[in-house]
């Protein structure tokens, strides 16, 4: 075969019908074909056997390690393999736990205002309206009731 007549390795063969047509084979029921869209009738888009092109996937884990590192959060990548070995796995998480320090609260004084250890969003000085600390000021989250983290004031 020519490389012209190759087929592609995006382009999926003639449409499946699915396993519902294939249970119904078994019973002598035969589906008739699907229609073929006219030219006019057609979407510029085409059956694939890949859902993200290489580029697409590159972009998406841009996108996530962004929306991670602005939530305040940390990713793990595991290299994608066949099959995995889960000590493996457990050592890499080990390892990243290792270089990431326990995030401390630190009681703020009165004359800073902390960041929220959570969401790193500044934090609001509240006054405790019920419970064992009513009257006792603290600092809360400004994404109250979303992000629960207080802080004590010192």
């Amino acid at each position: 075969m020519s490389q012209a007549e190759l087929p592609s390795d995006d382009v999926a063969g003639p449409e499946p019908q699915g396993c519902l047509a294939a249970l119904l084979r078994l019973f002598g029921i035969r589906l008739p074909p699907a229609e073929v869209a006219s030219a006019d009738d057609r979407l510029p888009y085409r059956l694939t056997q890949r859902f993200l092109s290489a580029a697409e996937l590159l972009e998406r884990d841009d996108f996530v390690d962004r929306a991670f590192a602005a939530a305040g959060s940390d990713v793990l990548h595991v290299k994608v393999r066949t099959s995995y070995v889960l000590e493996d796995i457990r050592s890499q998480v080990h390892a990243a736990l290792e270089k990431k320090e326990a995030p401390s609260v630190v009681a703020a004084s009165k004359g800073s205002t902390p960041d929220c250890p959570n969401c790193r969003t500044p934090m609001i000085q509240r006054t405790a309206s019920k419970g064992p600390q009513k009257g006792n000021q603290f600092w809360g989250c400004e994404n109250y009731p979303n992000c629960r983290a207080t802080v004590p004031i010192r």
